[in-house]
């Protein structure tokens, strides 16, 4: 991918550009952090759904729609997405009903695709769709590049475990999602605490920090605004809530802070929430979907959903 990006660069004669484009690809990636519930879906209803105000009507907020149309890619699957020119701000969301026996999430890398120093090549979450015929695909942890990111090797910092196995070890200070299957149903929990996880887990996955908890979001000292991936669910931990907000061309969308991003996963119905890898990071894959840029960076690990439904 970026022997093409450099190629097509190059033949525009515009070397300096070039050698800018470069120099975003090494340190643009943002691995260092910033120190009522969804209706039940149900096949044969109208797929519109209205957020909830949280918000005085004197002062709306402008970063989510006051009514919420929800798309839906599969039983049980639904998209949506939000653009306001007057911010800029551009988001997609997707939503997983993980009670419905057709859909399985999946995770990469497996434990067969680690070496023995936990390194393993990246890929980008549109080429982890294709790969495993997934419906939806995200970014998930941060990580570290061994060489540069120049190159696709990858090493995952903070929790992972997939299909029961643990390929990376937790971080205490930040936080996980975490999924295990109980009488046949996947359920979700967020955890404040990576080293917390609980015993049964079969897939889990690290993000930086809680920015939703118990339905009040949570405060940070500092404030920036970028590109977000965030994983939520609902009370009920039915539901979970995927957002990525766009935010590397300011132009079109200047992104959002962690509280931002809080306060839409809230209007969106989650109670808990965490902020995935950000920045150039930042991806979410959806079929029939053209969400992403072409060129994207390959990332480390990447959080997937199949189903079976025909």
């Amino acid at each position: 991918m970026l022997t093409k990006l450099a190629t097509v660069v190059w033949k525009s004669r515009r070397p300096l550009f070039f050698f800018a484009s470069l120099l975003f690809l090494l340190f643009s990636c943002a691995t260092t952090p910033q120190n009522q519930a969804l209706l039940p879906y149900h096949s044969q209803e109208s797929h519109v759904r209205q957020g909830v105000d949280f918000f005085p009507s004197s002062s709306p907020n402008e970063s989510f729609p006051p009514h919420w149309n929800w798309e839906n890619i599969v039983d049980g699957i639904n998209y949506t997405s939000f653009a306001s020119k007057k911010i800029p701000l551009r988001w997609h969301m997707v939503s997983v009903d993980l009670h419905n026996p057709q859909i399985t999430p999946v995770a990469y890398p497996t434990w067969e695709d680690v070496d023995s120093k936990g390194i393993f090549t990246g890929k980008t979450t549109r080429q982890f769709l294709e790969k495993t015929s997934s419906l939806v695909a995200l970014n998930a942890s941060p990580f570290e590049t061994p060489l540069s990111y120049l190159f696709p090797q990858r090493k995952i910092v903070g929790l992972f475990i997939n299909q029961g196995k643990l390929i990376s070890p937790a971080i205490p200070r930040y936080s996980a999602i975490c999924l295990a299957k109980t009488n046949g149903q996947w359920i979700p929990k967020i955890i404040s605490n990576q080293a917390e996880y609980p015993p049964e887990t079969e897939l889990a996955l690290g993000g930086f920090f809680t920015i939703l908890k118990d339905g009040e979001v949570q405060d940070f000292p500092s404030f920036s605004l970028d590109s977000r991936t965030a994983i939520g669910i609902t009370k009920d931990e039915r539901y979970l809530i995927i957002l990525y907000i766009e935010g590397n061309n300011k132009k079109l969308s200047t992104g959002l802070s962690y509280e931002e991003s809080a306060l839409v996963m809230k209007a969106a119905g989650a109670w808990n929430a965490l902020q995935m890898d950000g920045g150039s990071s930042s991806g979410l894959s959806v079929v029939h979907k053209d969400i992403m840029d072409k060129f994207t960076l390959p990332v480390a690990n990447i959080l997937g959903f199949t189903t079976t439904f025909q």
